[in-house]
């Protein structure tokens, strides 16, 4: 993994060096500009690159974009889902992996450094410069880049790249309006590359426990996946590189491809990243921004069952209420019903369990022994997995 970030490096630097750097072929002729960026970043840490690409494009644009990087393992769910829904948290908790919501919308998808993330940041063409959709000439950038390296793609419906009908590419898409002049008018279009991920680790982190989750929240569409080098085992990850930024210069006709690339340790005093990175880590971008749903969930007993129905705002608890089926749990009943019917408390394991822990377990004097028992060791570790 190492070897093949330093490429990533060494190539960078290398076009970084030559100032006005990659000469291309031009076999499409657009003439709206003179040259392209393209850009890489030396970190793998998703926070910090997807403030790297909201700087990109926020920034004035003049010219199309094109920001290559990678990230270590990590979950990216779009704007508008619902993580629960979503992921495994679970077992994202439990291995220590960082799950972002990002600013556009779209799937959940998995990082790791077998992915090639892209970002195609470009003006938005009036009808008579280029009729097209800029997610539709991306993705032919995308596929004549694969095509020149011998990489035969298909493309769905929802404009992800597949080889033999399993997908090996999705995106997702924001565009900025423009102002009253007309001005401003971009596009931000970004998406990963499945190389040579570990899929294991994927579908551990992408399928979600079974749970009865009513909500409005955008789903993800499942599919299935493969590696480019499940069925192209001698690519290399240089030769795609190359061949994605020489398509990109191709598409829009240009000699010249200008290069910048990002360090890390110049980049992250920068106000604006600092201010982006506290954002996508802060509880109200995270949990906060989580659409409304609710949850209800049947959890076995040695000695019956219990329901809990859960409704959930803005990431707190709006509504938990706890059913069992035997009256012999009728205190705990009412003692945890009480409880979440009084307190504002987190959705998540860590606030729920620290509430019941406190407030109901420690409550000796009302509850009977076999009561604390099972909601300590059945139906705490059993939502510990299920929230």
């Amino acid at each position: 993994m190492i070897a093949k970030q330093s490429f990533l490096n060494k190539f960078s630097r290398y076009l970084t060096s030559k100032k006005i750097l990659y000469q291309f072929n031009t076999s499409i002729q657009i003439d709206k500009h003179e040259y392209v960026e393209v850009f890489f970043s030396d970190s793998n840490d998703i926070h910090y690159n997807l403030s790297l690409e909201q700087l990109l494009y926020e920034k004035d644009l003049k010219v199309p974009r094109l920001m290559l990087w990678k990230n270590k393992d990590s979950v990216i769910i779009g704007k508008y889902q619902n993580q629960w829904q979503e992921c495994n948290m679970f077992n994202l908790y439990e291995d220590q992996v960082p799950f972002v919501r990002r600013k556009t919308g779209g799937g959940t998808v998995y990082h790791d450094m077998g992915n090639i993330c892209f970002s195609f940041i470009t003006p938005i063409y009036s009808k008579d410069i280029y009729p097209l959709d800029p997610r539709q000439y991306n993705v032919q950038i995308l596929q004549n880049a694969m095509r020149n390296i011998g990489i035969e793609t298909g493309l769905t419906a929802r404009k992800d790249l597949t080889i033999h009908s399993k997908k090996i590419s999705g995106s997702a898409y924001q565009a900025n309006m423009p102002n009253k002049y007309g001005e401003g008018k971009k596009c931000l279009h970004h998406g990963t590359l499945l190389v040579d991920a570990n899929l294991n680790r994927l579908w551990r982190y992408l399928k979600p426990k079974e749970k009865q989750i009513k909500s409005k929240a955008q789903e993800s569409v499942v599919s299935q996946v493969c590696n480019i080098k499940d069925i192209y085992p001698n690519i290399q990850e240089d030769m795609i590189y190359k061949s994605i930024i020489d398509s990109f210069s191709n598409f829009f006709g240009v000699q010249n491809c200008i290069t910048k690339h990002f360090e890390y340790k110049t980049m992250i005093n920068e106000p604006f990243i600092k201010e982006q990175i506290n954002e996508f880590k802060s509880w109200e971008w995270m949990y906060g921004k989580t659409p409304k749903f609710e949850n209800d969930i049947i959890i076995p007993l040695s000695h019956g069952e219990v329901q809990i129905l859960i409704e959930q705002e803005q990431g707190f608890i709006s509504k938990m209420e706890f059913k069992f089926d035997d009256r012999i749990f009728y205190y705990a009943e009412q003692l945890l019903n009480d409880l979440f019917s009084k307190q504002k408390i987190a959705y998540g394991i860590s606030e729920v369990e620290k509430s019941i822990i406190e407030n109901v377990l420690q409550n000796d004097s009302v509850l009977s022994p076999y009561e604390s028992e099972i909601i300590k060791n059945e139906i705490l570790p059993a939502l510990s997995h299920l929230l």
